[in-house]
């Protein structure tokens, strides 16, 4: 769909960053004062509301009117309302008002830009900045693991999701267990190689979900994202290569204590990676658990 947004200050270089997510083009800014215009929106061009012409209006089927003010916005919106024929739409409505008040809150970051943080909280999946599937992790430990995986290796992930797809795409084998029937379905309709296998287990804590690894050897990343983890991280220590290693995400949590010690008891050493991830800004602590030989050359 091909839009204007009403207003090129702050506002409209948000709505215009939650427009393009959405696959929208944005043609034109519409603005009273376009000196006034946010530094970053001089990009594309800025017109008066006065001097729209009739083939400029041909150009677009929606205008967005992105103002901080929620009053004015309504009041712009009717005015609009008198010289377009097309839909006309506020920043503070449904689907964008829960979002535009977050964006409000800060300035665009380039760092979260470039690693999918944005696009990942507006299509509500943790993907890159192209939109592509990645690991729900806290960002460094992603970046850490994806400069060293080989793709020879054989992943074994409780959980299913974005993270399946990419792993899939990195390495030989990925076996991912799921316990939600439809989660299930989904994933694997999505599947893009024949090798990759996700089962579906209903869940009982220490019973088949967690031992499901134990038919499987040479396992070179284990990664607990799923639940009952404790006995997940326990079981997979007997199926791991002799460099294998455990990845178990939101270590912060204290009740899994127990399999940390576990592991300890196994003379696995632990790295923690702290940071936000996808859909989230709180912080977000993801752990390697390695030994001294192990795939990732700690």
């Amino acid at each position: 769909m091909n839009l204007a947004i009403y207003g090129a200050g702050l506002s409209g270089y948000y709505a215009k960053k939650l427009l393009e997510l959405q696959g929208h083009k944005i043609e034109f800014f519409i603005d009273e004062k376009p000196q006034e215009a946010f530094k970053e929106n001089a990009n594309l061009p800025i017109v008066l509301k006065k001097d729209i012409q009739l083939n400029v209006k041909n150009k677009i089927d929606c205008i967005c009117v992105a103002l901080g003010n929620k009053q004015v916005a309504f009041e712009v919106k009717k005015g609009l309302a008198e010289i377009f024929n097309g839909d006309i739409i506020t920043v503070h409505e449904e689907p964008y008002k829960e979002l535009f008040e977050q964006l409000k809150l800060f300035r665009e970051n380039e760092y979260l830009k470039q690693v999918g943080y944005y696009h990942s909280l507006v299509i509500n999946a943790s993907v890159d900045y192209e939109g592509n599937p990645i690991p729900w992790i806290s960002y460094p430990l992603f970046f850490f693991i994806k400069e060293r995986i080989q793709s020879d290796f054989k992943v074994f992930e409780w959980g299913s999701g974005n993270s399946t797809l990419w792993w899939e795409k990195h390495v030989n084998k990925v076996i991912a267990v799921e316990n939600d029937k439809v989660w299930f379905h989904k994933v694997k309709n999505a599947f893009t190689k024949e090798q990759t296998e996700i089962l579906f287990i209903q869940l009982e804590y220490g019973g088949a979900y967690s031992k499901s690894i134990r038919k499987y050897n040479d396992i070179d990343i284990a990664i607990v994202d799923g639940r009952d983890r404790v006995n997940c991280a326990i079981n997979a220590v007997e199926s791991l290569s002799k460099t294998g290693i455990i990845i178990w995400d939101d270590t912060e949590r204290e009740y899994y204590k127990e399999g940390f010690d576990y592991l300890k008891s196994k003379e696995f050493k632990c790295i923690t990676f702290a940071g936000i991830k996808g859909m989230e800004d709180r912080p977000s602590y993801s752990s390697i658990f390695y030994r001294k030989d192990n795939c990732l050359n700690i």
